[in-house]
């Protein structure tokens, strides 16, 4: 997962890029708040 987030950072502005990186700091971002929940 963290290698392809890596992917999307590399300039590559394709909206399809654009939503993959978004999701997947997403992702992050919600398994970072479930660690300080837990």
């Amino acid at each position: 997962m963290h290698k392809k987030a890596y992917a999307v950072m590399i300039p590559n502005n394709t909206p399809a890029a654009i939503f993959d990186f978004v999701e997947s700091c997403g992702v992050m971002l919600r398994e970072f708040k479930a660690s300080l929940d837990a």
